[in-house]
């Protein structure tokens, strides 16, 4: 990864008549961890997706969070995660079935987990391409409008969330979180609507599945630290120096070497 397009890699060299000059174009590692690398397997992996689902309908886009009580939990016991996604879909599908006064609305959703936030700490959160509708019973798409309440959200996904830890965390931790969040675990409605093929290939590839980090937010690496940033949700530039990041390239280095004569 970290010798990615370097000279060292070899490059492709063509001449251009035109131009009278020669264009160097340096080899990618081609690892899906790599940023510029892995961008291009998550453009290629909406592509493909955007074939498979229907583009004359609205989507929306969902995230769900966690209160920072539960992140060591789920960082501990990374199976959790796939609870995460099945929770999420159920909280849309109860959600919708309870705005339409239906049984059971199904609703299409795209489920990635993000175990990382903006600063590269563990903070697992779903983010959820969802059909603006659902079919009931009988087949038949019953589309939900524009307005989604947030409140609702809120309440159904601490609910789904807590039952479906209670065999990992502790009764009392369950019944503190209730307390300490009356209102419910933060889910986010998006407010645009996508009803473009094109924009919706858009949001799968650059906001449900993409790098954890583009290599334009690294702006020092001195051969033992990385300096980044990001932008916290006020929009204010933050400066963050990573000791860890490189002990895990490390790590993969040597693990890549393990398995290379197999």
């Amino acid at each position: 990864m970290l010798s990615c397009k370097s000279d060292e890699r070899g490059c492709f060299v063509w001449y251009c008549k035109n131009c009278d000059e020669y264009h160097f174009e340096r080899f990618g590692c081609n690892s899906r961890l790599c940023s510029p690398c892995g961008k291009r397997y998550a453009d290629e992996w909406a592509e493909r997706l955007s074939k498979k689902i229907a583009k004359n309908i609205t989507y929306r886009h969902i995230v769900f969070t966690l209160p920072a009580e539960l992140w060591q939990i789920i960082k501990d016991n990374r199976e959790l995660q796939r609870v995460i996604s099945d929770i999420s879909y159920q909280t849309i599908q109860k959600a919708f079935s309870k705005m339409k006064h239906v049984e059971k609305l199904m609703p299409g959703v795209i489920v990635v987990i993000h175990p990382f936030g903006k600063d590269i700490e563990f903070k697992p959160h779903a983010h959820c391409l969802v059909t603006e509708g659902g079919f009931n019973r009988k087949g038949k798409y019953i589309s939900l409008g524009e307005y989604i309440p947030y409140k609702l959200f809120h309440l159904l996904w601490q609910e789904g969330i807590l039952n479906a830890l209670k065999g990992h965390i502790p009764k009392e931790t369950i019944d503190y979180l209730f307390r300490k969040y009356p209102k419910g675990f933060y889910a986010y409605v998006k407010p645009e609507r996508i009803n473009s093929g094109k924009r919706l290939i858009e949001y799968i590839g650059r906001y449900i599945r993409h790098p954890a980090i583009a290599n334009s937010r690294i702006d020092r690496y001195n051969g033992e630290v990385v300096r980044f940033f990001y932008e916290d949700h006020e929009g204010k530039a933050i400066r963050k120096v990573m000791k860890y990041l490189i002990s895990f390239l490390q790590l993969y280095s040597t693990f890549q070497k393990s398995i290379s004569g197999l």
